[in-house]
């Protein structure tokens, strides 16, 4: 690979994740009534979403839950365009901003995984040269925002500038060209936040795969994982109504409708890859719960995502960063995921490693960051009981299925009382056969990796089926 050139094979791109196609096969073992659809659960999560509303004061409030039994709650709280009347709906496209960043950095992380790029290339040998870069910065350093990069978005300029021709395509160059500063320190020795780094990784992977980001992320990500409400924003429109958003424009205190320059493509192409997706809120909810499966990646590309370290603005609440990932606490529930924060909205995605579940929240003016009702939702998820389905309603008296400990530590054995003489089936959360060593009523799971698993038990024609968590 020289000077950003390779011998890359587009073709080659998808056949290491191709099992992601099956993500959702396991619907079909769980196909009758799920979390999601249970009313008490609903209802308290209902209750949350409205009560978050009237507490941070947003116009609209829209959220998702994604289940480990595949179910998703969706609920919408306030309005789109309080003026005409018109409520938010979880079908509203809005702009999950930095969230963008988590699904760029799978791309880097799957072109790692291929030998196409490795997490200790530097800048200097895949783009560039740019003002103010270092050219033997890592990707690893980009990823992880230790590179000391300006972050363009704070430059002085930037605002004014891209808002005096809001039909202009900006590149990444042109970004960095215009509004980068002096470092904020040198590469590897600190720790801050920084757009910028996701402009550079922009032209890294256009330059080793001779494709648009947009291509790559559509390829790779939207469509094998069927995000169909969801669009990579630096090339392309959203595919859907967007929700009225709301913002400050004149600086008088009053918010005004937002969304002429919320859709601008001058803002749109000047954020690309640090924050230009469009989405709705399932999809997010299921990105989360795709993105942090422990198949999506090899172990060792999963544990260097997952390397937390500090970062300039960490505190009780986000407690470290990874490549690209942030580590929250909600509740005192360990969480993995990426806020986003744009004119207009603010949203958060995260994922309960211990439980299985993610949420996502968005508003439609930007006002909070929404960590109060996360902290509601982790603190009410993570009481719930999210290893049963209903089908064990369908077993004889013969058969009481019951799968413990659970969750489970890797490399210990569970007990499934009554499945001896039963066909006993497992999956993993992308329908894959497992095969571990059923001894008796104990399952040996020793060389199985963390994650959610599908236990079935079938006894003559009658089905029964749990969650295992295994940490």
């Amino acid at each position: 690979m020289i000077n950003g050139k390779s011998t890359y094979d587009g073709g080659l791109k998808c056949v290491s994740h191709g099992l992601a196609l099956l993500l959702w096969v396991l619907a079909s073992l769980t196909s009758h009534a799920q979390v999601a659809n249970d009313p008490a659960v609903a209802n308290e999560l209902d209750r949350i979403l409205q009560e978050g509303l009237q507490a941070e004061g947003h116009i609209g409030l829209v959220s998702a839950v994604a289940f480990p039994d595949g179910s998703i709650w969706q609920g919408a709280a306030g309005w789109s365009n309080p003026d005409a009347q018109e409520p938010i709906r979880t079908d509203h496209r809005l702009a999950f901003a930095s969230i963008t960043k988590t699904f760029v950095a799978a791309v880097v992380l799957q072109l790692v995984e291929e030998g196409v790029l490795s997490l200790d290339d530097t800048v200097g040998q895949h783009a560039g040269p740019f003002v103010f870069v270092n050219s033997g910065i890592t990707i690893r350093q980009l990823l992880g925002h230790t590179s000391g990069v300006y972050n363009y978005t704070n430059h002085p300029d930037r605002v004014p500038t891209i808002r005096a021709d809001l039909t202009r395509e900006w590149t990444p160059e042109e970004v960095l060209s215009s509004f980068l500063k002096s470092p904020y320190f040198f590469a590897g020795t600190g720790g801050s936040y920084s757009n910028s780094n996701f402009l550079i990784l922009h032209t890294i992977i256009e330059a080793a795969t001779g494709n648009s980001l947009g291509d790559e992320i559509r390829s790779r990500l939207i469509q094998p994982f069927e995000l169909t409400g969801t669009t990579f924003g630096g090339d392309e429109p959203a595919n859907g109504e967007i929700a009225t958003t709301w913002s400050d424009i004149n600086g008088n205190g009053q918010l005004d409708n937002f969304n002429e320059l919320y859709i601008a493509r001058s803002h749109l192409s000047a954020r690309a890859a640090p924050g230009s997706m469009f989405s709705t809120v399932s999809d997010i909810v299921r990105w989360a719960q795709v993105l942090f499966d422990p198949s999506m990646f090899s172990t060792e590309i999963r544990q260097q995502m997952l390397d937390w370290h500090a970062l300039d603005g960490v505190n009780d609440t986000w407690t470290g960063f990874g490549l690209s990932v942030q580590q929250f606490n909600f509740s005192g529930v360990e969480m993995w995921g990426h806020s986003g924060w744009v004119n207009g909205s603010r949203s958060i995605m995260a994922y309960a490693p211990d439980y299985g579940f993610s949420f996502t929240v968005v508003d439609n003016d930007a006002r909070t960051n929404h960590y109060g009702i996360a902290a509601e939702l982790a603190a009410y998820l993570s009481t719930l009981d999210l290893t049963s389905t209903d089908v064990e309603s369908q077993l004889s008296s013969r058969v009481e299925l019951d799968v413990f400990p659970n969750p489970v530590f890797r490399g210990s054995r569970v007990t499934i009382p009554g499945a001896e003489g039963s066909d006993v089936v497992m999956v993993d959360i992308l329908g894959r056969m497992m095969q571990p060593r059923l001894m008796g009523v104990q399952l040996d799971i020793s060389g199985m990796a963390p994650g959610t698993y599908f236990v079935r038990v079938q006894q003559g024609d009658q089905v029964a089926t749990k969650a295992l968590i295994i940490q």
